[in-house]
């Protein structure tokens, strides 16, 4: 399915990588994602370091990005309002730093370095639309964080080689994730959902008292997590 198809009808911010089939999408103000570009930087760090005091592009690359990672940390507990305030107050400084250092930057073809520059030149006109909204974040850590369990576990399933098969495991990680942010008990909240939601079949706009964040299934004491 194509992201346009699965985003159908959304409107909003977008937190994503650098995938280039966002740029279709109506309706969405893109942000980027800088733990990619960190990442493109901490690739093209040298092996060991130099005996100079002179820091390489790439150590200096990786620098800013944590740098604005260690405020990003600071401004976690903050309601939405008071982030937004608190980003505009310290980090568009060191954007306006990183993107005047990045164009003095001249690696060589080919290298590391220049994938790093050149990832980071192409996320510029999304990489500062988080300071719009402080319910943005800077990089979508905890999105990724969700969706390994389901990228490291396809390798082994066996059912992926049709769209069903797909979109069936889709749903139950779904459930389960989101199970998970609502503090359940994975396994007895599946048990609770497939027990009762034949009882919906003639009523199905009623099936969101079984979502995770509903009354009756918080309410219900053994599908709390203990954790």
């Amino acid at each position: 399915m194509s992201c346009g198809k699965f985003l159908k009808g959304f409107s909003g911010y977008l937190s994503c990588d650098g995938f280039s089939n966002y740029n279709k999408l109506k309706d969405v103000i893109r942000c980027g994602y800088l733990a990619h570009i960190r990442r493109y930087w901490h690739d093209a760090l040298p092996g060991k370091p130099k005996k100079s005091p002179d820091r390489t592009p790439a150590e200096i690359g990786f620098g800013y990005c944590n740098q604005l990672f260690e405020l990003e940390k600071e401004y976690a507990g903050l309601d939405a309002d008071t982030r937004k305030a608190k980003h505009l107050e310290t980090e568009p400084a060191i954007w306006e730093a990183y993107w005047s250092w990045l164009e003095t930057v001249d690696p060589a073809g080919g290298s590391r370095l220049a994938k790093a520059v050149t990832y980071a030149k192409n996320q510029k006109p999304y990489m500062e639309n988080y300071l719009l909204d402080g319910r943005c974040s800077i990089s979508n850590n905890i999105a990724e964080n969700i969706a390994r369990p389901y990228a490291v576990g396809r390798k082994n399933f066996l059912f992926h080689d049709t769209v069903k098969g797909a979109r069936a495991s889709s749903i139950i990680y779904s459930l389960v994730e989101t199970a998970k942010l609502n503090n359940l008990n994975i396994y007895a909240y599946l048990e609770t959902v497939l027990l009762y939601m034949p009882d919906y079949k003639n009523e199905p706009e009623a099936i969101e008292e079984l979502m995770p964040w509903s009354d009756m299934i918080q309410q219900r004491g053994r599908i709390k997590s203990k954790s």
